[in-house]
């Protein structure tokens, strides 16, 4: 693909997510079995390793710029989407604390030690909403520095009332929308790396 002149960032944001989009409808489709998803989805996260190595941020809070924490339930095992999230984060610019499926009270230590400006909960499917909205509480309840939670990921896609039944500030799943809707678009900066990749 990067022979054929697509780039990363396209890679990235369009064509990885597509095929993860297509191999979850051939598994419901049983045209795909759950091993073969699992080590599908898990090359496609080390294919987006690879591509965003160079856009990396060092693992450091800002004093000037972003501060974001992308978590999901800690009962979660869907981790390309928020570590898709984390990498178009870091390309504009923001120091990103990544928390895949971690417990609650590594969370809460998190929150409580950092102050960030934006929390990210990634939420696989539906009927995971609901436990969503204990998170987001506990979220809110340990913060040291009040911050917008937004929630985003497949479970709200399919749910008008995600914002209510998570109780979180924003729902959305596009990362530019997200920093717009929490006033933060002023402060993102596009890192060296991802401007030598436009």
């Amino acid at each position: 693909m990067l022979g054929a002149r697509i780039n990363r960032f396209e890679i990235a944001d369009l064509y990885i997510p597509e095929v993860a989009r297509r191999m979850g409808v051939a598994w419901c489709d049983d045209g795909m079995s759950f091993a073969e998803v699992t080590i599908g989805v898990a090359r496609l996260q080390g294919l987006l390793r690879d591509l965003t190595e160079n856009w990396s941020v060092e693992s450091r809070m800002y004093d000037d710029g972003l501060n974001i924490v992308v978590l999901m339930l800690a009962d979660d095992y869907h981790t390309l989407g928020p570590m898709l999230v984390t990498s178009q984060l870091r390309r504009l610019g923001a120091s990103v604390r990544l928390l895949l499926g971690r417990p609650d009270a590594e969370v809460k230590a998190v929150v409580r030690d950092q102050a960030f400006d934006m929390v990210l909960v990634s939420v696989a499917h539906i009927e995971k909403l609901g436990q969503t909205n204990g998170l987001v509480k506990m979220i809110r309840n340990n913060m040291i520095c009040p911050a917008p939670i937004i929630v985003g990921g497949p479970g709200i896609d399919m749910e008008q009332d995600a914002k209510a039944i998570t109780g979180a500030d924003h729902v959305s799943n596009d990362v530019k929308e997200a920093l717009l809707l929490c006033g933060l678009t002023d402060r993102t900066r596009t890192s060296g790396s991802a401007a030598k990749e436009g």
